[in-house]
């Protein structure tokens, strides 16, 4: 069944206000792809479609450039998301998440420099959100 645009906001604000009013868990959302400006455009959408009250988005490039380099390189790996992570009823919208590295399209053999550890170090991250009751969504926009 094909819905239209005014519809699918309909639906998705509903499921947001539901959501919010059964204040059982976390939602984070990521979003990554190969172009930033499909990436950027889809989150600017959800931002659109929702209410933004309850959503916070953050960059990874924040992670980079703010102020705080020296925090994040004396803490664990996902220290950064983990000060994040939304509390009941909240939703976090991360641009490339902690895949960025994984999903980074350096050539063949980029998941061999990464390596399996690196990959086991991120299951194991998700699983411990999902204890904490946090729900992951993981989006990648191709072309």
């Amino acid at each position: 069944m094909a819905h239209s645009e005014p519809d699918l906001r309909t639906r998705l604000i509903e499921a947001q206000f539901t959501f919010n009013r059964a204040d059982s868990h976390g939602i984070v959302i990521l979003i990554s792809g190969y172009a930033s400006a499909d990436v950027e455009d889809a989150i600017n959408r959800l931002n659109g479609w929702m209410d933004p009250r309850n959503i916070r988005i953050y960059a990874l490039d924040e992670r980079e450039t703010g102020g705080g380099r020296d925090d994040i390189d004396n803490h664990p790996p996902r220290w950064w998301f983990w000060q994040r992570m939304p509390a009941r009823g909240q939703i976090a919208i991360f641009y490339d998440g902690w895949y960025h590295d994984v999903l980074d399209p350096e050539g063949e053999d980029h998941l061999k420099k990464i390596g399996k550890k690196h990959i086991d170090c991120l299951c194991r991250f998700e699983a411990m959100l999902e204890t904490e009751g946090v729900a992951v969504l993981m989006i990648w926009l191709n072309r």
